[in-house]
């Protein structure tokens, strides 16, 4: 919050789906859907901290981690278009933590906050999902139509999930709606619209052109979902996929033998999976060890057996690391022993949540008292600055006191360059105000924010000044 004015704007998205009049945007109106998408991700993001990560995996299978502040949409954007000619892009819709080093992709365990949750209809793997009768996805991305139609329906929520409730809402989603593993999977990274899929060589093989296919938005109504609605919605429907259930024989799965062929293993994973079998992640230590891990435990969860988890390591690049040092047996062995532990639990939580016994369905105790309600924002003593107010929340449809304090803002920044205030101390001072707008995730504070701040902007006045 600096000189009269709020901290988080973004100029080029007026917040209602596409970008305002008089923005200094305007060349880039072109670009509104991938912006539109990520505006809605960074407005989800404002209370939670951390930091977003864009992530482009090139032809060479080089990854390049690149992080951007809650806010910086048009940075986001600006380097996604800017990439996507020559490298595949994705984002998570989480935000991960501040501290996360520079070459670092990040994983489950850095991640602040969930966003939102995406179902992941595969075309090329055949794993189809079906939609939530009752509740419509947020936006709808078409990643590819030849030789078949593959989709990404992300719900973008109205509150920020822990990581924790978001693993549980993830895998009641998957077990549901179906579609292919990213389903459930909270760290997996998604396509953006606007950019192009480049087809890697399991893809290829598989049917797919040649030619790199646009990704677009083809639906949505760009509305964020209540996650407390799409539980009950979810519950209600029957299973897809039903939970895993221990047999003693590590959870179904044999851990030897299967398949010799090379070819044969890597046409069962879908075309994401055989990215990151093919990628060495060579910018940090600590990233290679931790892509290796994750790609080791997906593989296990497509139900390949150590014996074809170590062919593919031997003719892709994932696990690289391990090969030189000669010690891949041993890191295979402790993400067998991890994801083996994760699917007990998962089973044991589920038998407890069906035996009506689950601790974590009591409410939890809140940590603030409830507060009465505030005051009516007293839009009349605005004077000359009601009317622009007004205007500005029936565009909106915010509260009247957000719309008031982003107009008064702006009226206060604009004067200072006018008159200073002379201080009994015989000091001069500007004409300044802070202003802090304190409400939940989703009133349109970003919103009012860029409307009322626009003409400034314009004339390259508040650039300096936030």
């Amino acid at each position: 919050m600096l000189n009269g004015t709020h901290a988080q704007t973004n100029p080029m998205l007026d917040g209602t789906g596409g970008p305002h009049a008089g923005s200094i945007g305007v060349a880039f109106d072109a670009y509104a859907p991938l912006r539109d998408c990520l505006q809605l991700y960074h407005d989800a993001a404002i209370e939670t901290g951390g930091v977003f990560v864009l992530t482009t995996i090139d032809k060479t299978g080089k990854v390049r981690p690149q992080q951007f502040t809650i806010g910086d949409v048009d940075g986001m954007a600006a380097e996604a278009l800017a990439r996507c000619q020559v490298a595949n892009v994705y984002f998570a819709p989480a935000t991960l933590r501040s501290d996360l080093p520079r070459d670092v992709r990040g994983t489950t365990n850095d991640i602040v906050a969930v966003l939102g949750l995406v179902v992941d209809d595969d075309g090329d793997t055949g794993k189809r999902a079906v939609l939530p009768p009752s509740i419509n996805p947020t936006i709808e991305v078409t990643t590819s139509t030849q030789p078949v139609v593959n989709r990404h329906y992300h719900f973008v929520f109205t509150r920020a999930l822990s990581p924790r409730e978001a693993k549980s809402l993830a895998a009641l989603l998957h077990r549901k709606c179906g579609g292919d593993h990213g389903t459930k999977d909270i760290a997996h990274v998604w396509r953006l619209p606007q950019t192009r899929n480049h087809p890697n060589a399991a893809k290829l093989a598989r049917g797919r052109q040649a030619e790199a296919q646009p990704v677009e938005v083809t639906g949505g109504t760009f509305e964020r979902v209540d996650p407390d609605e799409l539980r009950p919605v979810l519950e209600a429907l029957p299973d897809l996929y039903p939970p895993r259930r221990t047999n003693g024989t590590e959870n179904g799965h044999a851990c030897s033998g299967g398949s010799t062929n090379v070819g044969e293993i890597m046409a069962r994973l879908p075309g994401w999976l055989a990215d990151l079998v093919e990628t060495e992640v060579v910018e940090g230590d600590g990233d290679r060890s931790s892509h290796c891990f994750h790609t080791t435990q997906v593989l296990m969860e497509y139900g390949l057996t150590d014996d074809e988890i170590r062919l593919l390591a031997e003719t892709g690049a994932f696990a690289n690391k391990y090969l030189a040092r000669s010690d891949l047996d041993a890191e295979v062995a402790r993400a067998r022993a991890k994801w083996s532990g994760e699917v007990n639990t998962q089973a044991n939580g589920q038998a407890q949540h069906d035996a009506g016994g689950a601790e974590d369905d009591e409410e939890p105790l809140p940590l603030y008292r409830s507060l009465p309600a505030a005051d009516p924002y007293p839009i009349e003593a605005l004077g000359a600055l009601e009317g622009p107010a007004r205007a500005l929340q029936a565009q909106t449809q915010a509260p009247i006191d957000i719309a008031a304090n982003s107009v008064l803002a702006t009226g206060s920044l604009a004067c200072q360059p006018h008159a200073d205030i002379d201080l009994p101390t015989g000091e001069a001072k500007p004409l300044s105000l802070y202003i802090v707008t304190v409400a939940s995730s989703g009133e349109r504070k970003t919103s009012n924010d860029a409307r009322a701040c626009s003409g400034e902007r314009a004339r390259g006045g508040a650039s300096s000044m936030l």
